[in-house]
């Protein structure tokens, strides 16, 4: 991959494919550098170009200290300022949504438009303690793969103790789908190269997973948001996902029938339909 040379001089590596206006593809993870998210541009790439550039401590972008929410929507700011992007989408999957949700609402000047995939709103305290409707709903679809021979082993790997490693990645990831597919999770196990940044992970998980909540953030995106969530998707089910629609002023939430946390894998066709209706219905399709 090519290297940018950010304002500051930090270096990043990045990628571009497709034809149309610019949006910022953030990888999720988190800690994956940006790759995989061509799979999301796959089939899209006439109607948008797709900036993919690998987030810090990933490919060839220097490790930094800070490994906040905050610090990767800077990070983020900086590299439109490099491209010279004055207006521009903003993409993201998982918890890279979460980082697009927040860079949306810093940078109404700039980001047009917000597309998420798969993308949290809520985290343990506000909304997602056991019992609550979001744990509830998590807990229900993630149980519907407990008649896989494997499933003790994903669900170990998952909730147990911090484990890293690729084969570990791979049994979570076979929950992640709406029917378990080896050759998905082997797919996606691909972009982890050694394995995904673990720094970023453990900050998020241990100093902002609790306490996350962008349903203040929320009424303030003015822009068009489209959020796409699988109806089986158990680590951000759709009741996470319709808070977007329910409280920015121009969301949009579309549910995608059988499939889980990767939708272009899953059902390409119903992604791709969803984000073209939507880049037209905005007029955000040149």
């Amino acid at each position: 991959m090519p290297t940018l040379e950010l304002p500051d001089g930090t270096p990043a590596s990045w990628s571009r494919i497709g034809h149309g206006p610019p949006i910022l593809g953030m990888p999720g993870g988190p800690g994956f550098p940006a790759d995989y998210v061509a799979e999301f541009a796959a089939g899209l790439t006439d109607v948008l170009t797709w900036y993919l550039v690998d987030p810090p401590g990933t490919g060839a972008t220097p490790a930094i200290e800070d490994w906040s929410i905050g610090a990767h929507v800077a990070f983020y700011a900086r590299v439109a300022a490099a491209f010279g992007l004055e207006q521009h989408l903003v993409f993201g999957h998982s918890y890279s949504g979460v980082v697009a949700t927040v860079a949306a609402e810093a940078h109404p000047d700039r980001v047009v438009g917000v597309l998420l995939a798969e993308s949290p709103v809520v985290g343990i305290r506000p909304d997602e303690a056991e019992g609550s409707p979001i744990r509830s709903a998590m807990n229900d679809l993630f149980d519907r793969h407990r008649h896989q021979p494997w499933f003790e082993a994903a669900r170990q790997a998952t909730f147990g103790p911090t484990d890293t490693s690729l084969e570990a990645i791979r049994l979570s990831l076979m929950t992640a789908f709406s029917s378990p597919s080896e050759a998905l999770a082997d797919r996606i196990i691909q972009y982890a190269g050694d394995g995904p940044n673990e720094a970023v992970g453990d900050w998020f998980y241990e100093r902002e997973w609790d306490t996350l909540d962008l349903r203040p953030l929320l009424p303030r995106i003015e822009c068009p948001l489209l959020s796409v969530v699988g109806a089986h998707d158990w680590a951000v089910p759709p009741e996470q996902a319709r808070y977007h629609e329910q409280l920015a002023p121009n969301g949009t939430t579309v549910v995608i029938e059988d499939c889980g946390h990767w939708p272009p894998l899953e059902q390409p066709e119903a992604w791709q339909r969803a984000v073209r209706d939507w880049l037209a219905a905005t007029g955000l399709r040149r």
